[in-house]
């Protein structure tokens, strides 16, 4: 009996461990829509199931891009998921500048009270994470590590 009774309490406690890792959400300086940085292209396959490699000679051998159709709150938005070295460190998204509105309320819902708003947009920025909606229709989450190597090749050019 006493044996059984043990048996019942470890199994309720894997069960309630699993339910809160299943049911954690990343929060937003950790990742992307459930897709945490640095995660490997396979990770990326398990979470969103309809992305697709789209190969472009960008002279940044170092960039592998995924793209996928998603939301950001009410609009549409052409989602690439920038991989670098293999790593998952950029979101970029295009949408109807017509949008910017409803994208820049769901960032604001999302990230909180932005940092600073110039004519061109709006920008955030959460412990090693930058996170900008532009008001040419473009939006952009970005890890600190991919906008340093960024940085380095924009100073090459």
């Amino acid at each position: 009996m006493v044996q059984r009774l043990i048996y019942i309490v470890v199994v309720v406690l894997l069960l309630g461990a699993a339910s809160v890792a299943l049911t954690q959400e990343l929060k937003p300086e950790e990742g992307f829509k459930g897709l945490r940085w640095g995660a490997s292209v396979e990770e990326m396959k398990n979470v969103f199931t309809n992305a697709s490699a789209k190969a472009i000679d960008t002279g940044r051998p170092r960039e592998t891009t995924y793209f996928v159709g998603s939301n950001i709150g009410a609009a549409h938005v052409d989602l690439n998921l920038v991989f670098l070295d293999g790593k998952f460190a950029r979101a970029f998204m295009v949408f109807d500048r017509g949008e910017f509105d409803q994208v820049t309320e769901a960032f604001k819902q999302r990230y909180g009270q932005q940092v600073m708003e110039t004519a061109s947009g709006i920008t955030w920025t959460r412990g090693d994470t930058r996170f900008a909606v532009l008001r040419a229709g473009a939006a952009v989450v970005s890890t600190r590590p991919f906008d340093t190597y960024d940085d380095d090749l924009q100073k090459r050019r």
